[in-house]
């Protein structure tokens, strides 16, 4: 059963997921497309056998707009947060690429975001109850243009929040504590549960 976008359990979900891409230094939406086509080269052993699918610029538009019903599948999550790291690594914006080691965290907010909706899609068979539509979200994602936002001053970020890429950081913090869930939407941010990257 697809939730609704309005849903504030995706909502919430959402909100995560552009905060970890500003965090990141808000690479363009066509770099993150490039680096998730070279996610089984950059990380071979973790990767190369999971089929994680491969980002486009309207998927990810959709899903950080908050345009997309429901949540993105676990593999459109793992795809997302990898090439947003490695992006943020290879534009200096962090000094080292976390790889795959921020994946359980993803997931485990997945999972809670997905256990959030199913008591209120199970009661009511249907759809969960409409909340806000996440804020829209589209800073500088033509082809061509920066991949970081000038804060205040015009100056790029140097570094990513340590509470944002923070492995070890609680699921719980962050965006909103009733919403701390991560991944699956429909064909880019496809709603299969495969992809789930394990150590």
């Amino acid at each position: 059963m697809a939730q609704d976008v309005h849903n504030p359990v995706v909502a919430a979900f959402v909100a995560q997921l552009r905060e970890f891409h500003l965090a990141c230094g808000a690479p363009a939406y066509r770099s993150l497309v490039d680096v998730s086509g070279r996610l089984a080269d950059l990380y071979p052993e973790q990767v190369r056998e999971r089929n994680l699918p491969k980002l486009s610029v309207s998927a990810i538009s959709e899903v950080l707009g908050g345009r997309r019903a429901g949540l993105p599948s676990a593999g459109w999550v793992v795809s997302f947060v990898l090439a947003c790291q490695r992006r943020a690594f290879e534009t200096f914006v962090i000094s080292a690429d976390p790889g795959v080691d921020t994946v359980p965290t993803w997931i485990e907010r997945l999972q809670q975001a997905r256990t959030a909706l199913a008591p209120e899609c199970a009661a009511s068979g249907e759809q969960p109850a409409a909340g806000e539509r996440p804020a829209p979200y589209e800073p500088a994602q033509r082809e061509g243009e920066a991949d970081t936002i000038p804060d205040a001053t015009g100056v790029p970020p140097q570094a990513a929040p340590a509470d944002v890429l923070d492995t070890s950081a609680d699921p719980a913090a962050g965006a909103s504590a009733a919403a701390d869930p991560a991944a699956g939407a429909s064909n880019d941010a496809g709603h299969d549960d495969g992809g789930v990257i394990r150590r």
